[in-house]
């Protein structure tokens, strides 16, 4: 016996299925009426996604370079699965005003987005839609080559890339691939993300740079999880990075493997788990 269930878009369907609310023998139907027949309840597999915004509340999405650091990075976008255009990083530069359900794919062939001076480049930052993240980051690096890369050579790689995004709401199904990390890859990443409720499924690499998580997550007021499988001395490398967070969460860490409470490590108040 199969129960029906209708849904307003396929998006909404898909969504449906990553928070396990539709699976095996579900069969659903958009307001097109047609068929979408998910006969599994496993999640798909986000790290051969392109990186994706899903929007939850209409609005835009910029891809700018706010003070003139790192102009001139280009990068291309696909909306709802239509063509690939080009996009290049200028200041106050906004891609396009997008609605409820639609989503954003990405893919690029740069080193890094991200830079080390005062001036923030701020992919993301002027953007007023809400939305979820999806996929892997690495499509912005690797382009239609992302799949099982996991090695950042350049540093600043997305340094400040969400920053002060108060719109991104989830990003747990955000694939953060790399093992090898580079100086401040993912330094304040979040930061200021005050709306953010879930932090990247995991962070993989068990070897970490230089202040590759610095303030990754600092005031994410409403981050209540992280996943952290760091093995060397970790907290001398997440300087700041839970400043501000939820009074309350989880986190998830190595087995055996000693981490300071507080904001470079543990947030006080916090479950600890180990893996």
């Amino acid at each position: 016996m199969r129960f029906i269930q209708s849904f307003e878009n396929a998006t909404a369907i898909q969504t449906a299925v990553n928070e396990g609310n539709l699976g095996k023998p579900y069969v659903a139907y958009d307001k097109e009426n047609q068929v979408v027949d998910w006969n599994s309840k496993e999640k798909p597999d986000y790290s051969k996604m392109y990186l994706t915004f899903e929007i939850t509340e209409d609005g835009s999405i910029t891809y700018n370079c706010e003070n003139g650091y790192v102009t001139g990075n280009t990068i291309e976008y696909s909306v709802n699965g239509g063509e690939w255009l080009t996009t290049t990083a200028v200041p106050y530069n906004v891609i396009g005003n997008f609605a409820t359900g639609d989503t954003i794919r990405f893919r690029g062939n740069n080193t890094h987005y991200g830079n080390g001076n005062s001036g923030i480049c701020n992919q993301f930052t002027k953007s007023t839609a809400k939305f979820k993240v999806f996929g892997n980051i690495m499509s912005l690096i690797y382009g239609d080559d992302f799949i099982d890369k996991k090695e950042l050579v350049a540093e600043y790689a997305f340094t400040y890339m969400f920053k002060s995004c108060s719109g991104l709401t989830d990003a747990g199904n955000l694939i953060l691939p790399a093992t090898t990390l580079a100086r401040n890859c993912y330094g304040n990443m979040f930061a200021g993300c005050t709306s953010l409720t879930k932090a990247p499924t995991i962070l993989p690499a068990t070897t970490l740079a230089n202040r590759c998580y610095y303030a990754m997550f600092y005031d994410c007021a409403s981050l209540n999880y992280i996943k952290c499988l760091a093995l060397n001395n970790p907290s001398a490398y997440t300087t700041y990075w839970t400043v501000g967070v939820s009074s309350t969460g989880t986190f998830v860490k190595a087995a055996g493997v000693e981490w300071p409470t507080g904001t470079s490590g543990i947030p006080e108040g916090w479950t600890v788990e180990e893996v």
